[in-house]
């Protein structure tokens, strides 16, 4: 721990309740070390309440509660409509956050403190934080996700930019977001995704769920959202070309996954609770990362490859920068790139996926990047930038 406790405010675009991320991973790992976070969620405007959660409307304008010991959730007021789609917009919303922002910070927070954050529009309510600190995670790179209007995009990599000028230390989750925003950073970090190691390889030793009873071996599996950059043209290739292998996709479909439904040995299972997805993994002969070579899947880094190794199941991914970053090695993680390629290497894969020392090597090449390792990066260099700490943090890629 750093020399004594300080605050976090969290600036999130994830909420504190749904699917689980890397900043519920630090929020929780700060608190268990004796921090005290506040968790502010993203503003919501009215439109969007509209489209996607009606309740949202029901319930009190804003909302303030600890979920757990040493983590408040604050809640903003809904903002007006539209407010993604200007600056004059995006003033207005910040306004009305920035105003309930102050007001929670305030109540709040008590001690040294540093403002973590995810955001990139973020930086239009820094003034209403007032922390000593400002750091940065770059967990995406929002300017290039699909779907985004131009007009949307612009406004991200401008605030991007900014948020990168302001913050005394910057975090990113890829190589390639650290090299493209390095350049603007006082202080950039390479921090990575990691998995809960223990939860994930304790699932081993359980049966596996129910969903997957009766289904035929092998069973080839993927666990996660399925968004914009998960390749469904490559994967419906390849249960094509393997009608006898049994290929289960695990999370939400947030892009159109049309294509799956008509072939009768792809199972799309949903969404899952965080807590159920090791049995589900650990239940895998083989475990995959089917990415699109875009410009955002470019930037991001697959927490599911070090869920999947946890579990003790062999990795085969496509050639994503941040995989090719990481030494391949046969019966433990293998990078193939088209339909061809990656269906020779899920034959080799398979061929090994139960041999005990393969097992023990994916556990080992798994260890030294759970969670907890992250947040030992994160936790000293928010110390670090406070003073508070005199040890001094490494951002080096870890050994893979």
């Amino acid at each position: 721990m750093s020399a004594r406790p300080f605050d976090v405010v969290f600036l999130e675009h994830v909420p504190w309740v749904g699917l689980r991320h890397r900043s519920h991973q630090f929020a929780e790992g700060l608190a268990d070390r004796g921090h005290h976070v506040l968790y502010v969620e993203a503003p919501m405007s009215y439109g969007t309440a509209l489209r996607r959660d009606r309740a949202r409307l029901a319930q009190p304008l804003s909302r303030v509660w600890q979920p757990r010991e040493g983590v408040t959730v604050a809640r903003p007021p809904l903002v007006p409509p539209l407010s993604n789609q200007s600056t004059a917009a995006r003033r207005v919303a910040a306004r009305i956050t920035g105003r309930f922002v102050s007001r929670v910070v305030r109540e709040q927070v008590i001690g040294p403190s540093a403002c973590l954050c995810l955001l990139p529009s973020a930086v239009r309510v820094l003034d209403s934080v007032g922390c000593q600190v400002i750091a940065f995670d770059l967990a995406d790179d929002y300017a290039s996700w699909p779907g985004v209007t131009e007009a949307e995009r612009r406004l991200s990599a401008g605030e991007m930019d900014e948020l990168t000028r302001r913050s005394d230390v910057c975090f990113a989750v890829s190589s390639r977001l650290a090299g493209g925003f390095g350049p603007l950073a006082r202080r950039m970090v390479y921090l990575p995704n990691g998995a809960d190691t223990r939860l994930f390889a304790d699932a081993m030793a359980r049966p596996a769920p129910r969903e997957l009873e009766g289904m035929p071996r092998p069973i080839v599996g993927f666990s996660g959202v399925l968004h914009d950059f998960f390749d469904v043209g490559l994967l419906e290739s390849v249960a094509r070309v393997r009608p006898g292998v049994s290929f289960v996709l695990v999370g939400p479909a947030q892009t159109d996954v049309g294509p799956l439904h008509d072939l009768g040995n792809v199972h799309l299972l949903g969404a899952q609770p965080y807590e159920r997805l090791p049995e589900f993994v650990a239940a895998f002969d083989v475990a995959i990362l089917p990415w699109k070579l875009s410009s955002a899947g470019a930037s991001a880094n697959p927490a599911k490859l070090w869920q999947y190794l946890s579990a003790g199941r062999a990795v085969v991914s496509t050639p994503v920068p941040e995989a090719r970053h990481i030494d391949a090695e046969p019966g433990v993680f293998s990078v193939a790139g088209g339909v061809e390629a990656f269906v020779a290497t899920l034959d080799r894969e398979l061929a090994t996926a139960d041999d005990p020392a393969l097992i023990e090597a994916r556990l080992a090449r798994a260890h030294p990047h759970d969670w907890s390792a992250r947040v030992d990066v994160l936790e000293r260099e928010l110390g670090s930038a406070l003073d508070l700490d005199p040890l001094s943090a490494v951002g080096e890629r870890p050994d893979t």
